[in-house]
């Protein structure tokens, strides 16, 4: 099991310079790994994703072209 820090979308996002929306974006497109947490329904709010930190390191090791966010 890791014992990696668990960031948020809201974090990677100011991480990486990028809204929320991309950063799901990536996630939805299988660019970016992460995983959700909550309760079992995914139908039903409460279900959040979460990234690893290791894994937004490598994401962002291997070049991607991020675009930046407009203010």
């Amino acid at each position: 099991m890791s014992t990696d820090e668990l960031i948020t979308v809201e974090e990677a996002a100011i991480i990486l310079n990028v809204t929320q929306y991309i950063v799901r974006k990536y996630i939805n497109d299988k660019q970016l790994r992460a995983f959700k947490i909550g309760n079992g329904n995914p139908n039903q709010q409460g279900r959040h994703w979460r990234i690893y930190r290791s894994d937004l390191d490598a994401f962002v090791k291997h070049g991607s072209n991020m675009p930046e966010k407009s203010e």
